[in-house]
């Protein structure tokens, strides 16, 4: 399973970029009459972007966005150290409902490949917890990866991207993203002979609990324009 994640992840940072390209195709902004082209950084991770004024009240935006920290994840006795990694693209449209001012409304879609590939951590009797189980830490660790829906819906609102004049500038944005997580738990072999099925599937489900808390992703970002 987790090979297949990987496999999965793969192709869809290529759908990330295949994203950004093809939004880049739309977009003057990608060709010698820019219109803006910006560097943005937050919660979504960093990265560029273009975006093209269509008139005083309608703007849309494409950009990508990644980083990667490491972190650690307890789960009802249970602790899985892993890597996040962060990696989307996206495409918004931006209402301005005042001619003369930058605040918007946005709404867009991210295409994700972000995830958490996680491990899990031997507690201090060098035991693994599976469900309602101590098992003892024999072999490879269980492994665990959680990955977002490939593409989840975001409203927000902003400010900035609305400059008439050439030059630099800010912009803000706050909003949110939403998608439910997945889990994928992997248990080597050989601690199925010390864990039965019922307490593996257990604690996939509390992977599972204890994600979808994080189905609702907060999004805030500050970002550098250049209006040419």
């Amino acid at each position: 399973m987790m090979r297949a994640a990987r496999t999965a992840r793969s192709a869809s940072s290529c759908a990330v970029v295949a994203l950004v390209v093809i939004g880049c195709t739309m977009l003057p902004a990608c060709n010698a009459n820019a219109q803006e082209a910006y560097l943005t950084g937050g919660t979504l991770g960093v990265g560029p972007g273009v975006a093209i004024a269509f008139g005083s009240h309608f703007g849309l935006r494409a950009d990508v966005e990644g980083m990667g920290f490491d972190t650690s994840v307890s789960v009802d006795g249970g602790r899985y150290e892993g890597r996040v990694k962060l990696l989307q693209g996206g495409l918004y449209g931006d209402l301005f409902p005042i001619a003369s001012s930058g605040f918007r409304l946005s709404a867009g879609v991210l295409i994700n490949g972000d995830s958490f590939d996680g491990h899990a951590v031997p507690n201090a009797l060098g035991n693994y917890v599976i469900g309602n189980t101590y098992v003892p830490a024999v072999g490879p660790a269980p492994e665990a990866s959680v990955t977002p829906p490939r593409a989840m819906p975001y409203i927000g609102l902003g400010y900035g991207h609305h400059r008439t004049e050439r030059g630099f500038g800010l912009a803000v944005d706050i909003g949110v993203a939403y998608g439910r997580p997945h889990v994928d738990y992997n248990v080597p072999s050989i601690y199925q002979l010390f864990a039965t099925p019922g307490n593996i599937a257990l604690e996939e489900q509390r992977l599972n609990d204890k994600v979808s808390s994080y189905r609702w992703y907060p999004v805030a970002q500050l970002t550098l324009t250049y209006r040419f």
